[in-house]
């Protein structure tokens, strides 16, 4: 994992995340995103999927996406829930 988070003074990953830095780019991101689940559209328990960890720290559009929390765990599990529970 990049550690972007470093060069901003946090000493790990859970400290950024759990920064005034990280929730004021997360509101950001999260309205660019229309407040919404990529996959299915919820508007509830919305989190930020990083698609890649290089630029932590310094995201842009291209580095992350919105998911809910079910879509979020389903992709890190390798699995797809939102598809599943469309069949």
């Amino acid at each position: 994992m990049n550690e972007g988070w470093k060069s901003l003074g946090f000493e790990n990953y859970n400290e950024f995340l759990l920064s005034d830095f990280w929730k004021n780019k997360r509101e950001w991101i999260l309205s660019c995103f229309d407040n919404e689940c990529q996959i299915c559209k919820s508007k509830e328990k919305l989190e930020v999927h990083h698609l890649n960890y290089i630029s932590v720290g310094n995201e842009g559009m291209d580095d992350v996406t919105v998911l809910c929390r079910e879509c979020h765990n389903g992709k890190h599990k390798k699995r797809d829930i939102c598809r599943q529970e469309q069949l």
